[in-house]
């Protein structure tokens, strides 16, 4: 899978959650790439270590199931384009920003721990690998801290 190629989302996804969406903006493709680049941007950071275990030219073709990401691409989409259209911090485009922003944090939390990341480069995807990623943040008592891929980390 070649990370540059991969759609994570097409306007029939969209369409499924927003029905009008059509009518949002002229330049749908746009809007959806600009999501997934911003999709990228998390996704990188969170990897930043495991990209150090391969040799793979770019550490985001190793992800082989991009479909998992298929709702929180289309709510950043959502919140990107309620974000270009709002005039004013009530408008309904202001309430649609907020909507989708939410959305989009609960959903991507919930997709990056479904990742499925070949750390081998084997094309296959083992027990080891599974579901290793994540990208929340636990509470205890004295504040926050990340949680680690690493179970028996502190």
């Amino acid at each position: 899978m070649s990370w540059s190629t991969a759609t994570l989302c097409t306007d029939a996804d969209l369409l499924g959650f927003e029905a009008t969406w059509l009518e949002w903006t002229s330049d749908a493709d746009a809007w959806r790439a600009k999501a997934k680049q911003q999709i990228e941007k998390r996704l990188r950071y969170l990897l930043r270590a495991r990209e150090l275990e391969t040799d793979a030219e770019d550490v985001l073709d190793l992800v082989l199931n991009p479909s998992v990401l298929r709702d929180a691409a289309c709510y950043m989409t959502f919140a990107l384009v309620a974000q270009s259209n709002m005039t004013h911090p009530q408008d309904a485009w202001a309430a649609k920003l907020k909507h989708y922003g939410e959305l989009f944090m609960l959903e991507m939390d919930q997709a990056v721990e479904m990742i499925e990341f070949d750390a081998d480069e084997s094309g296959t995807i083992d027990d080891s690998e599974k579901y290793r990623l994540t990208g929340a943040v636990r509470f205890t008592r004295g504040g926050s801290m990340p949680v680690s891929d690493d179970e028996d980390a502190p």
